[in-house]
């Protein structure tokens, strides 16, 4: 879960980037993409790209979100839950 988030910032802002986040967020692919707005809101050229770059992290958060859900769907009854 996630992957595609870690990918899709490795491509855009370079792998090491990717990495540098990945340290200082964690895994989780909602702090992640938090991350990318933070950084995005930040840049000079915001208000110039800055709607292309919110839908692209919401394309990306709804593809997260579709993957939770199959796989909750999928995944076998915990014991005690």
């Amino acid at each position: 879960m996630g992957r595609v988030v870690k990918y899709c910032t490795a491509v855009l802002h370079g792998a090491g980037t990717a990495r540098a986040w990945l340290a200082e967020v964690g895994a989780n692919p909602y702090a992640f993409a938090a991350k990318r707005l933070r950084v995005y809101t930040g840049l000079e050229n915001w208000s110039e790209f800055g709607a292309g770059w919110v839908n692209r992290t919401a394309d990306l958060l709804e593809e997260v979100a579709a993957n939770v859900a199959q796989n909750s769907a999928t995944d076998p009854p915990r014991r005690g839950a």
